[in-house]
């Protein structure tokens, strides 16, 4: 368990901090003026822990304190209700964002179990960093499909048989790709992406032909490197709720911008994660920014970080459920890589609403998968090492 004697001290000066930061963080810079930027924004976030401390005892300096708010932010996500209309490929059917969505059409489990970790379960891998760049929605898209891929594992060749430590979608291959809407480094919507690969995309990509590297010069459509045979959509694909013509990956579970989940969304959502299937969540972190940027990954956190109107600038995905510190949770993904929280998760108490984070969910149900009425169990290789009791769940 972290402590606060492990942690960077409070206190110090800022350029003592800093050389502290960048050694334990391995952080280098390409250039004077970029170590300059990022001391700079260190600083006024070390500054800002000094107060928050006084009331947030496992408040930490993290691997994201030199990483500026305007490129971590999904810029492009600032309201459910877009005022743009998206065109598929074809130039056919016009799909306006507040309904980029099919309807679900799978049943509640009857008996839910306890607790599911998609940790434990073998459907993720490690937490990625998104870095400098306003790609949540990308890396929400890639760990969605991610999950669908190790879901189905058994079903896929190579290069899609991968095991849960290898499993690695390219998350530059749909920043370059999926445009119009999302709009690179200053954000989009996952729910839109996945209605755009089910329209547009003929497959998905493996990192290892187009690792993350956000730059101007990738910012351009790609052609798929792996052959034709190979190509790759891992999630069922559903009529759109309003346009009955054109398909989608995105299930809506949840949306309302002014009520957060009721119990039967909160039973629908859990159904889904025992299943196996994973389900896309948003958030509105600047609501309570200096807390989430400083999380250590002890906390649950819930009605203190209550957000008072949804406004979302970042998207995360749902990775399962259960109790944690004594309380109902979700268990949640970031995209701001392993040192971050509890090795990149987080997690929020159920009904909370913290972060309003229960204001929009998004299921997706990955292929070669049976509808029946039992959860997923999984005895194999995992990714992301949890012990219940301790950085994990609560024992059930």
């Amino acid at each position: 368990i972290t402590t606060r004697q492990q942690e960077i001290p409070i206190g110090l000066k800022c350029d003592q901090a800093f050389i502290q930061f960048q050694n334990k963080f391995n952080k280098q810079y390409d250039s004077e003026v970029q170590r300059q930027e990022a001391f700079s924004t260190f600083c006024e976030r070390y500054t800002e822990l000094q107060t928050l401390v006084k009331t947030c005892t496992t408040c930490v300096v993290t691997s994201i304190y030199d990483i500026p708010e305007s490129k971590l932010q999904n810029q492009k996500f600032t309201k459910l209700k877009k005022q743009s209309i998206l065109k598929n490929f074809f130039g056919l059917i016009d799909c306006n964002a507040d309904y980029c969505y099919a309807e679900n059409q799978i049943p509640d489990l009857t008996i839910l179990p306890k607790s599911v970790d998609f940790r434990e379960l073998g459907l993720t891998g490690k937490a990625k960093a998104q870095a400098g760049c306003g790609s949540c929605w990308a890396f929400a898209t890639s760990a969605a499909l991610e999950a669908c891929i190790l879901r189905s594992r058994t079903s896929y060749n190579a290069p899609w048989n991968f095991a849960p430590k290898n499993v690695s979608v390219s998350e530059q291959f749909l920043l370059s790709n999926l445009r119009d809407f999302n709009s690179y480094c200053r954000g989009g919507d996952a729910s839109v992406a996945l209605w755009q690969l089910a329209m547009e995309q003929q497959t998905i990509e493996i990192a290892d032909n187009f690792p993350y590297a956000p730059t101007k010069e990738n910012n351009k459509p790609m052609e798929p490197k792996i052959p034709k045979d190979q190509y790759m959509k891992p999630f069922v694909e559903y009529p759109l709720e309003q346009e009955k013509t054109s398909t989608t990956g995105a299930v809506k579970l949840y949306l309302d911008e002014k009520t957060p989940f009721d119990q039967n969304a909160v039973q629908t959502i859990k159904s889904y994660l025992a299943r196996g299937f994973p389900v896309l969540a948003s958030m509105d972190v600047k609501s309570h920014r200096a807390k989430f940027n400083s999380y250590n990954g002890q906390i649950v956190f819930g009605a203190a970080e209550k957000c008072p109107k949804f406004d979302a600038d970042h998207q995360v995905i749902f990775m399962g459920y259960g109790q944690k510190n004594g309380k109902e949770v979700w268990i949640v993904k970031n995209s701001w890589g392993e040192q971050w929280g509890s090795k990149g998760f987080f997690y929020v108490e159920i009904g909370s609403n913290a972060f309003c984070l229960e204001n929009y969910a998004f299921g997706v149900v990955p292929k070669h998968v049976d509808i029946d009425d039992k959860a997923y169990t999984y005895d194999g290789e995992i990714a992301v090492e949890v012990l219940r009791g301790q950085n994990g769940l609560d024992q059930d």
